[in-house]
């Protein structure tokens, strides 16, 4: 009989176990053209993987303003930012596969926010803006090597990220 309650306190702690276990997770899409899965809560931790516009991940715990999430295809974990990531699926239209084929990632997030190349022409046009600045920010790239040596070159130790 001792043993009968044993299993059945084992069996009720198991059960629990994996309802924690699965409330613990929940789905978000990338928000963002592209977002880097990082190695730790921090700007500054290694880079594991990229994730891409409307990419779904499993997204648990959450320290520093980033969520630990399950890479889609289950390869590992890491951490992004949650500026990423939203709890809203996002959906494609046209059919994932032609939005791909025919509509660069920057073409869907642009027409996801109601702008793309045709409104930017238009306020070139209209509102006589220069976008030749922001054309050239967007090309800038920092690697992470290059940033690590600028925060110990100034002595700024300490950052985490996130917050």
């Amino acid at each position: 009989m001792k043993k009968m309650w044993i299993l059945l306190a084992l069996l009720l702690l198991f059960i629990c176990g994996i309802m924690v276990s699965s409330q613990a997770f929940e789905d978000l899409s990338v928000l963002v053209k592209e977002t880097q899965v990082r190695s730790q809560p921090s700007y500054l931790g290694k880079v594991l993987a990229v994730l891409h516009y409307g990419d779904r991940v499993k997204a648990g715990e959450k320290e520093k303003g980033f969520y630990k999430i399950q890479l889609p295809d289950k390869s590992g974990e890491g951490w992004v930012h949650s500026s990423a990531l939203i709890k809203k699926q996002i959906v494609m239209n046209a059919g994932d596969s032609e939005v791909k084929k025919y509509a660069s990632s920057d073409d869907v997030v642009l027409a996801g926010k109601g702008f793309n190349k045709e409104v930017e022409d238009s306020y070139k046009k209209e509102k006589n803006l220069d976008f030749t600045p922001v054309d050239e920010m967007e090309k800038i790239v920092v690697n992470q090597s290059e940033i690590v040596e600028f925060l110990n070159k100034g002595l700024l130790t300490g950052l985490e990220g996130g917050e």
